[in-house]
């Protein structure tokens, strides 16, 4: 009796094991990709750089206001518009804002003044600015300051990556 049990299991891995071996020489595993290459590419196309980003405007450390947002930079027919929406601070004052040289929080100088942030948020046409200009210039950081009376405090700020 035991030795018609372990007839049966080896006439079953047996079975199962051939069974494995056939279906695996059916059904090929390694397949060709054709690849078609066309030689009739115009070298002097260029890939197209987005025409709009999103960069996130983070809390500087060493503020005493805490704020965040987003400024949103959209390429067209009369140049970037810079939309910012900023949250966290709330003030009476404005706030100014510009693009600066370097990246966060060690900003240099102004590259471009942007319109002055009120309520929480602004809207600023750089004129006749691409958004390869802007790439050419990098690095650039987008920094909101405290106020007018208080230029010299960083509240926000988000580097820009094209």
């Amino acid at each position: 009796m035991k030795n018609n049990l372990i007839l049966i299991i080896v006439l079953v891995v047996a079975v199962l094991v051939g069974y494995m071996l056939v279906s695996k020489s059916t059904n090929p595993v390694d397949t060709v990709d054709t690849v078609i290459v066309n030689e009739n590419v115009d070298d002097s196309v260029v890939p197209t750089l987005d025409k709009s980003l999103t960069v996130l405007l983070l809390p500087v450390e060493t503020s005493d206001v805490t704020q965040s947002g987003t400024a949103r930079f959209e390429e067209n027919e009369d140049g970037v518009t810079v939309t910012v929406n900023i949250i966290g601070y709330e003030t009476e004052a404005t706030q100014p804002m510009h693009l600066h040289q370097g990246g966060c929080p060690g900003v240099g100088q102004v590259v471009y003044p942007l319109e002055e942030v009120v309520n929480g948020t602004s809207t600023t046409v750089l004129q006749g600015v691409t958004m390869e200009m802007l790439k050419g210039e990098l690095p650039l950081a987008l920094n909101v300051h405290k106020s007018v009376a208080e230029i010299s405090v960083y509240t926000t700020c988000g580097d820009i990556s094209l």
